[in-house]
């Protein structure tokens, strides 16, 4: 498992990239991939890209990016992110979508087994939910290991998920 320390949280050797062409080339690779699980390093990429952070550059992989499964490990040995709460306290999500507007990393990550998923808050404006009960979802982009053509950038948090249970909001300092 490839975990990044403290270290890796630099901004000074991080690059800002467009999430759409982050995007583009997970799809292409996705569409391209033999493998159900390939092109697991574009989720990492796309955080560190779109927030200008080096926090999921895996250190292993010579100019590669942690896989979706270890982002969560990479985010708590860290010490550098913080966990807001749980995905269905409308508080927990208001400031996760402040902290995008403010150019600051936010992340929505499942605590399901195995591969999961992460959802990235974009800066935006904050929708709401009838599958979350009401709840107003931030703006995010997710990159689907299974199912990759419903991977998306620009909707509602609840897109990536049915239902907000088991779904845990984290921000970096």
């Amino acid at each position: 498992m490839a975990l990044c320390l403290a270290s890796c949280g630099s901004e000074s050797n991080a690059v800002k990239m467009d999430i759409n062409d982050v995007y583009e080339e997970f799809m292409e690779c996705k569409n391209y991939s033999t493998e159900k699980f390939d092109c697991k390093e574009y989720t990492g990429k796309a955080i560190n890209g779109y927030f200008g952070i080096a926090d999921f550059a895996d250190k292993k992989a010579d100019g590669g990016y942690v896989a979706i499964e270890n982002i969560m490990a990479t985010v708590e040995a860290s010490g550098s992110w913080e966990k807001l709460g749980p995905a269905n306290d409308q508080s927990a999500l208001d400031q996760a979508q402040q902290y995008a507007n403010d150019g600051k990393a936010a992340i929505a990550v499942s605590d399901q087994e195995g591969i999961g998923n992460v959802a990235i808050i974009m800066a935006g404006e904050q929708e709401g939910s009838g599958s979350w009960g009401g709840l107003k979802c931030p703006n995010s982009a997710s990159f689907f290991m299974k199912g990759h053509k419903g991977s998306y950038v620009g909707k509602k948090l609840s897109y990536a998920w049915g239902k907000p249970d088991g779904i845990w909001i984290y921000v970096r300092n």
